[in-house]
C-alpha cells in the first residue's frame, strides 16, 4: 500500500500470538466477498493485493478503531487472501479463488 493508504475488507480474522518476550504479533486471514465470480475488487484493495504479491505482507495499522484486539501501531503480517463469490444464482453455490 502506498503511505497512508487504507484498504477496506469484508472478513478479517486475527490471530495473536504472545512471544517468549510478551510482545504480542497479529496474523491476518482475509476474505473478500463478492455478488459474483466477475467482480472486481476495488481500487485500494487491488492495490493492497499487488503489495502483497510484491513481497510486503506486514502492515502497520493506524486506526483505533480496532480498540484492544489490535493497539494502534500494531504490526500486523497477511498470511493469506482470499475471494468468495456467488455463481450469480438463487442456489448461491460459491466459489472461493486464493488470492494470496
Amino acid at each position: 500500500m502506498p503511505r497512508e493508504g487504507w484498504v477496506v475488507l469484508d472478513n478479517v480474522w486475527v490471530k495473536t500470538i504472545e512471544n517468549a518476550d510478551r510482545t504480542l504479533t497479529f496474523d491476518l486471514y482475509i476474505n473478500e466477498t463478492k455478488m459474483d465470480v466477475d467482480s472486481a475488487l476495488s481500487y485500494r484493495q487491488a492495490q493492497f493485493l499487488d503489495a502483497l504479491k510484491s513481497g510486503t505482507s506486514q502492515f502497520v495499522t493506524r486506526s483505533t478503531k480496532f480498540g484492544q484486539l489490535l493497539p494502534q501501531g500494531s504490526t500486523v503480517t497477511v498470511k493469506s487472501f482470499v475471494k468468495t463469490s456467488s455463481d450469480g444464482t438463487v442456489n448461491g453455490v460459491l466459489t472461493t479463488a486464493k488470492l494470496y
